[in-house]
């Protein structure tokens, strides 16, 4: 249970930093300064969302697959203590059982989210780069025209 405390303290002490990155990693990923302002602003907060939730639902698979491990271990081997009535040990194997089922909803949970928001980012990312790629060869396109054209002229 120590180690589950300290994974959740640093993940709340940690949690504005990891925002932070998110932020300005999505921004820094959209920088196109070819775009229109609107539609970057869109994307940029389209991105940023995306990179929230993927942060978001990694914290809630690693706190899941700990606690799922910590209470499937307390549910398979139960502490025995001393001065410990038959009733106290059946509540305590009761409140492991619910313990891990919450657990393990947290994780039946967190997976599909995670899956979906990466292949989200994904396609985000590929349509971004083929969009700027497409525009890059425009602009290549554009100024050989241009070349071609002052050459004629000449």
């Amino acid at each position: 249970m120590g180690i589950l405390l300290t994974l959740l303290g640093f993940l709340f002490i940690m949690a504005p930093v990891i925002i932070v990155v998110a932020i300005v990693t999505a921004i820094i990923k959209r920088k196109n300064t070819d775009e229109n302002p609107k539609v970057f602003f869109e994307e940029t907060m389209r991105a940023i969302y995306i990179y929230i939730v993927l942060i978001c639902a990694l914290c809630a698979i690693i706190y899941g697959a700990i606690s799922t491990f910590n209470y499937g271990l307390d549910v398979i081997l139960p502490e025995e203590e001393y001065n410990q009535t038959e009733s106290s040990i059946e509540r305590d194997r009761n409140n492991n059982i619910v313990d891990l089922a919450n657990s393990i909803s947290i994780l039946i949970i967190a997976i599909p989210v995670f899956a979906y928001h990466s292949n989200l980012a994904k396609k985000t990312e590929k349509t971004s780069n083929k969009e700027s790629s497409e525009n890059k060869k425009i602009e290549i396109l554009e100024t050989k025209s241009e070349d071609n054209s002052k050459n004629n002229v000449e």
